[in-house]
């Protein structure tokens, strides 16, 4: 902490004591059996409660790893995404763009998070109810066309599988980038 007190006074950014929290990252309640205090500026820092979700690194989790609050907040921003372009005055395509950038682009940064099939599922029907808000049809809409591939005369619009798969894909491949670099 005195090197971080250091570079507080070196940088001249201070540090937001409010928002700087203690988390045990272990999982293991019993393996803490000695209250910990950390200080910083004499002043104790807050500790975590390991069922608490804080934002760590732009993840929301708990200190043991529970993601479910970030995986929350995927759903709650791609309803608000399909709320957005509900009524608009936008060509689909533009409308299309607009729930992606939202609903999309929020799971893609999540995508290797451990979601369950049926989370996945979840997320597949409020996309494709964006898909059809986004056209102006009905939810009651088949959902084939909207997921088809564009060569078996559908869409072609992006499911949470795809960008899985794309995100794992560019994973290994700056994983073999470095491999070859060294």
């Amino acid at each position: 902490m005195n090197a971080v007190q250091d570079f507080e006074v070196w940088s001249g950014i201070q540090v937001n004591t409010a928002k700087t929290k203690l988390m045990t990252i272990d999982g293991i309640t019993a393996n803490r059996t000695d209250a910990v205090t950390v200080k910083y500026k004499d002043e104790p820092l807050a500790i975590t409660p390991e069922y608490e979700a804080v934002r760590y690194l732009g993840f929301w989790a708990t200190p043991n790893g529970n993601m479910k609050s970030a995986m929350d907040l995927v759903f709650e921003r791609t309803i608000k995404a399909k709320e957005t372009i509900q009524g608009h005055p936008l060509d689909p395509k533009q409308a299309i763009e607009v729930f992606a950038a939202k609903a999309v682009g929020n799971f893609r940064y999540l995508a290797t998070a451990p979601w369950k099939r049926r989370d996945l599922d979840r997320l597949d029907r409020l996309w494709r109810q964006g898909y059809k808000t986004a056209w102006k049809l009905n939810e009651s809409t088949a959902n084939h066309p909207w997921t088809s591939p564009k060569d078996m005369g559908g869409m072609g619009y992006t499911t949470t599988l795809v960008v899985i798969a794309h995100t794992l894909h560019a994973h290994v491949d700056r994983c073999m980038q470095t491999e070859d670099v060294a």
